[in-house]
């Protein structure tokens, strides 16, 4: 819109010099001054030269601007199994995890919700912080009658969920826990529930194939069901949990959970990976 302003601009302004030119003609004819009207066409016509090379510099800034941006941005798009990969190696699969690296998984959840004894549809996306942590902290101590500063090294991995806060009634059922050593049980966490006395029925189901949004071909997956019953709050819950992990890691892609009768699906659309720097500390 606003080069249309300008471009009707300077058609206006034309108008108006030529207008201007044509007095300015008759004037000369009649006092014979000595301005030349040829200068003065001149100038008008460099505005004009001027205003239009901008405008092209402007198009075509614009066009190329647009066709790089799609190019880089395509481009930038890995996929989400290369991504997944290289930061697992770095954060679980190594006898020196980088406390630098941050693994984002990012699931599409869909199905039902029960919240409060009403039940709502679900359309969202939910994210996942994946890294490991490694500090040393000092904290104040009184060992012996004598007091001074104690030092504590924390380390561990961590996950922290983000987004769609309304389904972590939902994590709680399954088991979640914000420090997960075992990556497999990112979604459902058998570990956790067996430690809190839960009895769980697993079975193999079946090799099976997902297909992930950026890669190409279909994931290699072992689809495995869990089926338990657990009190949290003095409520019931009976759940009954399919998850499919990729083969490599054993990383859930997918999964289907039905508690109470209420169904919700998880899948992996992409994973991201960023550093902190590019030094391990």
């Amino acid at each position: 819109m606003k080069r249309s302003k300008e471009a009707g601009w300077v058609k206006l302004t034309k108008k108006k010099r030529k207008g201007r030119e044509k007095e300015a003609g008759k004037v000369i004819v009649k006092k014979k001054a000595r301005i030349s009207p040829s200068i003065r066409t001149k100038k008008v016509r460099w505005d004009i030269v001027v205003v239009a090379v901008i405008v092209v510099f402007i198009a075509v800034g614009v066009v190329y601007l647009v066709t790089h941006a799609s190019r880089e941005s395509s481009q930038q798009v890995k996929p989400a199994t290369e991504n997944l990969y290289r930061a697992l190696e770095e954060i679980y699969f190594t006898n020196r995890p980088n406390p630098n690296a941050t693994l984002d998984v990012f699931y599409d959840v869909r199905g039902n919700v029960s919240i409060n004894g009403t039940v709502f549809g679900v359309k969202d996306f939910m994210q996942f912080r994946i890294f490991f942590y490694n500090r040393t902290l000092k904290v104040p101590s009184n060992e012996n009658g004598t007091s001074g500063n104690k030092t504590v090294v924390l380390s561990g991995h961590g996950v922290i969920p983000l987004g769609a806060y309304y389904v972590q009634p939902v994590l709680d059922v399954l088991g979640f826990t914000s420090k997960v050593e075992n990556i497999s049980m990112l979604l459902v966490n058998v570990e956790n529930l067996r430690n809190h006395n839960v009895s769980i029925k697993t079975e193999y189901l079946s090799h099976d194939k997902v297909t992930i949004p950026t890669v190409k071909e279909p994931l290699d997956t072992v689809k495995i069901q869990y089926t338990y019953t657990i009190d949290i709050h003095n409520k019931t819950y009976h759940v009954n949990a399919t998850v499919w992990y990729e083969t490599k890691y054993k990383f859930p892609v997918k999964a289907v959970v039905n508690i109470n009768e209420c169904v919700l699906t998880f899948k992996l659309e992409y994973a991201e990976l960023t550093y902190l720097s590019q030094q391990r500390v």
